[in-house]
């Protein structure tokens, strides 16, 4: 079980909260740092490290830099460059 509280109760402070509110995929994952995808997928699924379920990566991180160039394109062609 991963959840941290309810909406009918309050959150309450344990070491579950404290990995979640400290995670960051740059001290968890050397991986991520190099990963050009990382300013979109920001590490993967957060939930995915914090139950030890395999691969972190989303469907962001693939193909990443040609979803940036499609969407680069788009824009260009509804301002009319």
């Amino acid at each position: 079980e991963g959840r941290i509280g309810t909406l009918e109760e309050p959150v309450k402070f344990n070491n579950r909260l404290t990995k979640w509110l400290l995670y960051n995929p740059l001290n968890e994952y050397s991986e991520c740092r190099e990963c050009k995808s990382l300013p979109i997928c920001y590490g993967g699924c957060p939930y995915n490290y914090m139950v030890g379920r395999g691969k972190r990566c989303t469907s962001e991180c693939f193909n990443s830099e040609r979803k940036i160039e499609l969407l680069h394109l788009l824009k260009g062609k509804e301002s009319g460059k």
